[in-house]
C-alpha cells in the first residue's frame, strides 16, 4: 500500500458551532452541524487534500476554513445566522505554503433562511439566498449570488479575490437594484417599481 496517500471513506464531520456563533454575534442557531464526505484523501508526499460529495446544513465559512483558513476571511462575507446547506462535488486544497497542490472546485450555497452577504460595505438583506463559491489557483470567485432584497427582483453578481493577496477583488459585472415598493419616493401610483442601475469595480491596493 501507498503510505504517502491516506483514503478516509464516508466520513461524517461535526462542528462545534458555539466559537463561531460567538465571535460572528449569531443567536439561536443550532450548537453543533454534520458535513458528510463520500471520501477524503490526504496526500502527504504533495501536501494535498481532495474531499469528495461534501454536503451538509453548516455554516459556509466555518465549515472549509477547517480545510483551507485563508477561504474563512472570504466566506464570511456570506452572512447566514443559520446553518445552510452546502455541496461541494470535488475541492482540492494544499496544506502547507509550498504546496504545489492546486485551489480547485465549487461549493453550492443554498438558503431557505433569511441571509445576508456583505457588499460595497453593506450587509444587504437576501431572501432565497444562493451562491456558488468557485475555486481556482489563482483566484477565488463567488459567483451566481442571487436572492430578493428589499421585496424586489434578485440581485445576481460576482465577487473575486486574489490567493495571494488578502484584499478582495471585485469585477465589473453590470448590477441592477429594484427598490422595494413600499420604498419612498415610489407610491402606489406609480406604473412600475423604480430601479437603480451600473457598475461597479474596484483596483487592486496600491503597492507598499
Amino acid at each position: 500500500p501507498n503510505r504517502q496517500i491516506v483514503n478516509l471513506s464516508g466520513i461524517s464531520l461535526e462542528y462545534d458551532n458555539r466559537p463561531w456563533q460567538q465571535r460572528r454575534a449569531f443567536k439561536g442557531g443550532p450548537a453543533s452541524s454534520t458535513f458528510t464526505c463520500s471520501n477524503i484523501r490526504f496526500d502527504l508526499e504533495t501536501n494535498g487534500l481532495e474531499l469528495e460529495n461534501g454536503s451538509g446544513q453548516v455554516y459556509p465559512a466555518y465549515a472549509f476554513g477547517t480545510f483551507f483558513p485563508p477561504l474563512q476571511n472570504f466566506m464570511k462575507d456570506i452572512i447566514a445566522p443559520q446553518p445552510v446547506q452546502v455541496n461541494a462535488q470535488r475541492c482540492t486544497f494544499p496544506l502547507a505554503k509550498r504546496s504545489e497542490v492546486p485551489i480547485l472546485g465549487t461549493i453550492r450555497v443554498t438558503s431557505n433562511q433569511p441571509a445576508a452577504y456583505h457588499f460595497l460595505g453593506t450587509d444587504l438583506p437576501l431572501d432565497k439566498f444562493s451562491a456558488f463559491v468557485n475555486l481556482t489557483d489563482d483566484f477565488v470567485t463567488v459567483d451566481r449570488i442571487n436572492g430578493k432584497c428589499c421585496g424586489g427582483a434578485s440581485m445576481p453578481w460576482s465577487k473575486s479575490a486574489f490567493r495571494a493577496s488578502p484584499h478582495p477583488w471585485t469585477g465589473t459585472p453590470s448590477w441592477t437594484v429594484r427598490i422595494c415598493r413600499n420604498s419612498p419616493p415610489h407610491t402606489a401610483k406609480s406604473k412600475s417599481p423604480p430601479t437603480a442601475g451600473g457598475r461597479y469595480a474596484s483596483a487592486p491596493p496600491p503597492p507598499t
